[in-house]
């Protein structure tokens, strides 16, 4: 993710078919593992670990993915999309259908604290969120993300 006024996202996927967690978490972890530098089945355990963790970043059928661990060589972060709403335990007890993870290492600090915070503010927008789940590929998640869309401004 830059460090600057908007967000970049290391993955972007749409429309996710899954039909449980575990296979959804298989599909995270192979997206995003090459870009944390890490193992894909610890990515796994650290997202399962984390289903449980209350997500103080809730908006409804939405869930954000929030660790920090020396597992991680260096920080990634990933939005997808999910093709049919799935539990992953939100704190509104809906499931979920926008997904963001974002991966940080142990001694990473204020950096995580900054993208975590971007992806927060961007997800509360629920006209971004709406427009992102009308969105039919990758490249046009990654549009929406663009500096010059509106809702990026206040992220």
């Amino acid at each position: 993710m830059a460090a600057g006024t908007h967000i970049k996202f290391d993955r972007y996927v749409n429309r996710v078919k899954s039909n449980n967690r575990k296979q959804f978490f298989e599909l995270i972890s192979s997206n995003l593992s090459e870009c944390a530098q890490c193992d894909p089945n610890q990515l796994i355990d650290l997202l399962d670990l984390h289903i449980c963790k209350s997500d103080s970043n809730a908006v409804q059928s939405v869930r954000v993915f929030d660790i920090k661990s020396s597992v991680f060589h260096t920080p990634a972060t990933l939005i997808a999309t999910l093709d049919e709403p799935l539990d992953l335990d939100a704190v509104d007890q809906k499931p979920v259908d926008i997904v963001a993870v974002v991966l940080s290492t142990q001694d990473c600090g204020a950096a995580h604290l900054q993208r975590l915070a971007k992806v927060s503010r961007l997800l509360i927008d629920q006209n971004f969120c709406q427009v992102l789940r009308d969105s039919d590929s990758e490249d046009t998640m990654r549009a929406l993300c663009m500096p010059e869309q509106e809702w990026m401004k206040a992220a």
